[in-house]
């Protein structure tokens, strides 16, 4: 049976690798929720009781879908980030030396 310990310097690494990537998960759905949460006419650049320019909507509607692209990417970077961090932070474990020595099963033992 093989002993096992614990890398100090990796699990800490992992974990703040992790809680970074979180952070930036969470700053995502914070300006997701802010874009989102704002008027339509204000995103679009629509006043109120003025004639449409359809230029001005236009420009504003593919900036708008460039945002919502850029935040998709964030989330994923985010969730790669964090996913990197929790693999860091499971490898910390390392295997030292066996605690007895391991012999081979399917072999007859030649002391006898």
């Amino acid at each position: 049976m093989a002993r096992t310990r614990r890398d100090g310097f990796a699990s800490i690494l992992g974990a703040v690798v992790f809680l970074a990537g979180l952070a930036l998960i969470v700053w995502t759905f914070s300006q997701a929720y802010g874009l989102f949460t704002k008027a339509p006419q204000l995103n679009l650049g629509i006043q109120p009781g003025q004639p449409i320019d359809f230029a001005v909507v236009g420009r504003n509607f593919v900036r708008l879908l460039l945002q919502v692209l850029l935040l998709v990417v964030m989330a994923g970077i985010g969730s790669a980030i964090a996913n990197r961090g929790a693999k860091m932070y499971g490898s910390g474990r390392d295997v030292v030396q066996p605690s007895e020595p391991e012999r081979d099963l399917g072999q007859p033992d030649s002391q006898v």
